[in-house]
């Protein structure tokens, strides 16, 4: 998975200060002015019993933030707290329904508002690469409590999702080798390994992309396996390097828009030097300090109307 941002090549070309400040900008202002909607609908949805994935798509909304972060140079610890927030609503999503006769508080952004979502059964974003997003950002925050919770996940869960039909069987054996390694039961894995070098690969499949699998499922199975078995941080970089060549050469073919960093490595490449003290060169796709920043230290970006002058985006001259 990438962060995903739009660029406009004619601006960034004539002006490359411009595009990044003023979206971040955007993204700021698009946060504070939500708060008011959220405001008005918080009984609705502190009452919502359906099945709407809210909390997934509102933590998935907060990557645009983080990438214009990046891009723009701000502080480390304000893209942890874009980068913080994506993941406490996709881990709202999962306790959610893995936790259904509790309420779960999930809280927006800026204000510090607090919604007691009711847990209940869901029927989308239940496949094992949803829940691989929430598995990796675990780890890059090192939530203990977190990851077993979602460890508790199963292919039960999986059947639920709407679009379960369109699962192939090599996407179990991933999901099933994923929870083998998260178990550090080396019988287990070796078996689940073994399962899932053995399933051909899906050919017309729907919803299962050959290429999407070779430049994304199988380099981060393999960072994945360099990790948790601990192969030796010699083999944990080359696995990352193949990663990255994959995802770079994936992200220049995809159409309307441009993936940016390899999101689901972030957090292997955090658990790997935190636990382990593997480390990997610093690359223009996945910048150094992913592995080695503060986790702990968050800063919440200012409002727009706070921001200093110097801040401030202007429209680039037309003469």
């Amino acid at each position: 998975m990438g962060i995903r941002v739009h660029h406009y090549q004619k601006l960034v070309k004539e002006n490359p200060d411009y595009y990044p400040s003023f979206c971040y900008e955007e993204d700021i202002w698009r946060e504070t002015r939500g708060f008011k909607i959220q405001q008005e609908s918080q009984v609705k949805l502190e009452s919502d019993d359906s099945s709407s994935p809210y909390e997934f798509n509102m933590g998935t909304s907060y990557l645009n933030g983080l990438a214009h972060s990046i891009h723009y140079k701000r502080p480390h610890s304000e893209s942890l707290w874009w980068l913080n927030h994506y993941y406490q609503g996709i881990l709202t999503h999962f306790k959610v329904h893995l936790q259904p006769d509790i309420t779960h508080p999930f809280e927006l952004a800026f204000d510090g508002i607090k919604i007691n979502r009711n847990g209940r059964r869901l029927n989308s974003y239940l496949q094992n690469s949803d829940w691989l997003k929430a598995i990796t950002m675990a780890l890059f925050f090192n939530d203990k409590q977190g990851l077993e919770l979602l460890k508790q996940f199963s292919k039960d869960d999986i059947a639920l999702d709407e679009n379960a039909q369109y699962m192939s069987p090599f996407k179990y054996a991933e999901f099933d080798l994923m929870q083998a390694l998260l178990s550090f039961d080396g019988a287990r894995i070796e078996y689940a390994l073994r399962e899932y070098m053995s399933i051909e690969l899906p050919t017309n499949h729907p919803g299962d992309s050959l290429p999407h699998i070779e430049a994304l499922d199988i380099p981060i199975m393999n960072v994945m396996i360099a990790v948790f078995c601990q192969r030796g941080q010699e083999k944990y970089q080359e696995a990352m390097a193949d990663a990255i060549k994959r995802f770079t050469a994936h992200s220049r073919k995809v159409n309307d828009r441009n993936w940016d960093f390899p999101l689901n490595l972030i957090g292997l490449a955090q658990c790997a030097r935190r636990e382990l003290d593997y480390t990997f060169p610093d690359h223009p796709y996945f910048p150094e300090w992913f592995q080695t920043v503060d986790i702990t230290n968050i800063t919440q970006p200012r409002k727009v109307h706070e921001q200093p002058d110097e801040f401030t985006w202007k429209a680039p001259s037309l003469s």
